[in-house]
């Protein structure tokens, strides 16, 4: 399924011991990309809905400590992407953009346990501007920019939040790449960079990530795609701002899963996922499903 995918990844930050304010994470989550992720749909409008669930109920420390939360934290989210691929080439390659508004009941990454799981509102809106797709025989690249907009509901030490208070922004490179006879396996590797702007009421600004998604599988019939999938997620500055105990911290995060995806037609098209985190340090470690379904005008 060629079908560009975008994925609100709701993945529950560390909370500090005081448990009011947490190690901020920043906005972009992992399994964004997946198996063949390097395409671009074809030239014109396309609707893409995501259906994300993700669970935790422990706490795993640097130091290999376990903390239980208490209580497992369910996460939901929902989000219709409208993405468009121009019918012209630029630069040798298709030229495509989306934006998306999410629907949850927790924000992204938030840091605070005692958040009201039964909420539902406006998250933060994820846009890509700018991304670029080429072709070619045995493999496909991209690169893309994007941000995130802090459209969701956020104040600051408030246990209802929908939002993170700031801007985020990112930059992916990445590609598909095909071997066997017809084109039959693929393997898809993209790596993500994310910037944090400073947070309204807290001057807290979140350290960088990278985030490495990898994808491994094989095609029947030139539309059923089936595989694993995973990814490596890890801090590469420090926190300004907030406790010092905080700013002291670094997570990371490593999971592994299968996915699959089968295209019933031309122009619809569906996918499912599911993921089990391993190696947390400084964040929660659990699992995530999520459901994707695509229609091509």
């Amino acid at each position: 399924m060629r079908t560009f995918t975008i994925i609100i990844g709701l993945i529950i930050a560390l909370v500090s011991v005081s448990k009011a304010q947490g190690l901020e994470t920043g906005h972009y989550g992992y399994a964004i990309n997946g198996m063949r992720s390097a395409h671009a749909p074809a030239p014109g409008f396309s609707l893409t809905n995501i259906s994300h669930i993700y669970n935790a109920s422990q706490v795993r420390m640097e130091n290999g400590e376990v903390h239980e939360m208490g209580k497992s934290v369910m996460a939901f989210a929902n989000i219709t992407l409208l993405t468009y691929v121009h019918d012209k080439p630029v630069l040798g390659g298709k030229y495509f953009a989306a934006a998306g508004v999410p629907i949850a009941n927790l924000a992204l990454n938030p840091s605070n346990f005692s958040l009201n799981e039964q909420q539902v509102g406006i998250g933060d809106m994820i846009v890509f501007p700018a991304a670029l797709s080429w072709t070619f025989d045995r493999m496909a690249l991209t690169a893309r920019i994007g941000f995130f907009a802090p459209t969701g509901r956020y104040k600051a030490g408030a246990s209802n939040n929908l939002g993170k208070g700031y801007f985020s922004h990112f930059y992916t490179l990445g590609g598909t790449f095909y071997f066997g006879k017809d084109n039959r396996f693929h393997f898809t590797g993209m790596n993500t960079y994310q910037l944090s702007s400073r947070q309204a009421g807290t001057g807290i600004t979140a350290g960088n990530t990278n985030t490495f998604e990898w994808g491994l599988g094989v095609t029947f019939e030139k539309r059923f795609n089936v595989g694993l999938v995973g990814f490596h997620q890890y801090q590469t500055t420090p926190q300004k701002g907030g406790p010092e105990v905080l700013r002291k911290m670094f997570h990371q995060q490593h999971g592994i899963g299968w996915g699959m995806s089968y295209a019933t037609t031309e122009k619809f098209s569906f996918a499912i996922r599911s993921y089990w985190e391993m190696m947390a340090a400084n964040r929660p470690q659990g699992n995530a499903f999520r459901l994707i379904v695509n229609y091509n005008f």
